[in-house]
């Protein structure tokens, strides 16, 4: 992955208008396989009802967590989730505030 990127990087940057071409077909191409990846990933998760850290240690290993473990697991996940909607939210503002800056420089 790493080489794809630096790859792509140095096509983009000295390979002209064809490796121009060439590097951003290829960051496509890896786009969409990592999204294809991810997905399949949580596809996995969830069929097993697995999410948190803990949890997918247990299900690598063939074990399962008790009802106690299974509870605490179940919190975690609400945390987690308020955790990547707040982190969402500040790349989301982040992300307007910098597309806001540029406009304005431009004008």
């Amino acid at each position: 992955m790493l080489g794809l990127i630096l790859g792509c990087t140095a096509l983009i940057e000295y390979g002209g208008e064809a490796g121009r071409i060439l590097g951003y077909v290829l960051a496509g191409v890896m786009s969409v396989c990592v999204f294809l990846a991810f997905h399949r990933l949580g596809q996995i998760k969830q069929d097993n009802d697995v999410q948190t850290y803990r949890e997918v240690l247990a299900f690598m290993e063939g074990e399962s967590l008790d009802d106690i473990e299974h509870t605490r697991e179940q919190k975690r996940r609400g945390t987690q989730h308020k955790l990547l909607l707040a982190t969402a939210v500040l790349a989301g503002t982040e992300l307007v505030f910098a597309l806001v800056t540029v406009v304005i420089a431009v004008l």
